[in-house]
């Protein structure tokens, strides 16, 4: 491009600037000045409607994360031993939570994705079949959470009528940094036929699992 040379094409009329200075007789700079202020008011103004009714959870660590949920559904309730955050919500016929903790994994030299965490998914779902009456294990295999990789694996326990479904996914936040994985638990126990309100709550409780980032920031317009 020729130094010097408008950035818009004569064909294409006056900028928005030219236009409002002309007719008013302000200078072009005020003009732009004026509009940028605006675009950056719209940006927060959007941004803050958007958390409106939203609480960001933010730990602070190795590694660091954070997650947001819906605080008409879901409360932070006292942690239990090992967790770093554990969110809870109940209504008449479902009860949920989600709790995240450092997964202190056992020491390993290979592949973490592709070797360590499927191996471990196995021993891993043993004990939670000890724990747990009429375990079964559902699914497993590599998951994503934005743009963050780990290993999930999907279970269920309990007797019909009380059926309580479980998701634990491990995540890192580098292949590299295996000893900052962190495993969060997304448990469902129904004991009824689901509401709206019942169903709000776990489509609630599934945004907040889906919300997780490591880190302590999120994008600009990111509801959850």
């Amino acid at each position: 491009m020729t130094r010097g040379a408008p950035l818009l094409r004569p064909e294409f009329g006056p900028t928005l600037p030219e236009l409002v200075s002309g007719r008013f007789s302000v200078s072009r700079r005020a003009v732009t000045i004026a509009l940028l202020v605006t675009v950056v008011v719209i940006v927060v103004a959007i941004k803050v409607a958007l958390g409106i009714g939203r609480s960001q959870v933010t730990v602070h660590g190795t590694p660091s994360f954070n997650l947001v949920y819906k605080t008409a559904q879901l409360h932070r309730v006292p942690l239990q031993p090992g967790e770093l955050v554990r969110l809870a919500g109940a209504r008449a016929h479902v009860s949920v939570s989600l709790t995240v903790r450092h997964a202190n994994l056992p020491p390993y030299s290979g592949d973490v994705l592709g070797g360590q965490l499927p191996l471990y998914a196995s021993t891993y779902a043993d004990q939670l079949k000890a724990q747990l009456p009429q375990f079964l294990l559902s699914d497993e295999g590599k998951a994503r959470i934005n743009t963050f990789q780990g290993y999930e694996i999907g279970y269920q326990s309990g007797p019909r009528g009380h059926r309580t479904y479980w998701r634990d996914i491990f995540l890192l936040p580098a292949p590299d940094k295996p000893k900052q994985t962190i495993v969060m638990r997304l448990r469902q126990t129904f004991s009824g036929r689901t509401g709206p309100r019942d169903r709000a709550l776990v489509q609630a409780a599934k945004a907040a699992y889906q919300s997780f980032r490591f880190g302590t920031r999120r994008p600009l317009f990111s509801s959850g």
